[in-house]
């Protein structure tokens, strides 16, 4: 069994390992983090929460994300199967949340696109159901272009239309 079948099917304990507390706070990518190293690593390393927390981030995080068609994204993610992943940041337009962005997940295992977001202890499966997420829960409309995401190799991303925005 490896990194992305242990997290599927053991997802209610290690989301909860990954990023301990309650939704709250700042976290987010921090959480998505964790989630990423647990992906690539294995290792379990729960963030530190809170508000005014250091994020561990790699370097590369932040810098190398763009903005992307969370539809897209998903398909592709479907066409290259199990064992592929992608940071996403969400931006939100809509006042009223702690944070302007939220950053989540999103895997292939076993075949299966589904959204891991240890700030919320959520595991979300299914295009309509992710889709769903993304309005109701993350606050921002899937075909919004609103959506950035890292984790795509540079061959994928230039072979992929419409993908990225321009």
């Amino acid at each position: 069994m490896d990194n992305y079948e242990l997290l599927l099917d053991g997802h209610v304990d290690l989301l909860r390992r990954l990023s301990p507390d309650e939704p709250g706070g700042d976290h987010c990518v921090e959480a998505a983090d964790a989630v990423h190293d647990f992906l690539e690593t294995g290792v379990v390393a729960p963030v530190d929460s809170g508000w005014g927390t250091t994020y561990r981030l790699h370097a590369d995080v932040l810098a190398g994300f763009r903005r992307v068609d969370l539809v897209r994204a998903i398909e592709r993610l479907e066409s290259q199967g199990h064992g592929h992943h992608i940071v996403v940041r969400a931006v939100r337009a809509q006042p009223g949340h702690q944070s302007p962005h939220h950053y989540f997940v999103l895997a292939n295992v076993r075949g299966l696109v589904i959204v891991f977001d240890a700030y919320g202890h959520l595991v979300v499966q299914g295009r309509q159901r992710i889709l769903d997420y993304a309005t109701l829960v993350v606050g921002v409309p899937p075909g919004s272009f609103e959506y950035a995401a890292r984790g795509f190799d540079v061959e994928a991303r230039n072979s992929l239309d419409g993908l990225f925005a321009p």
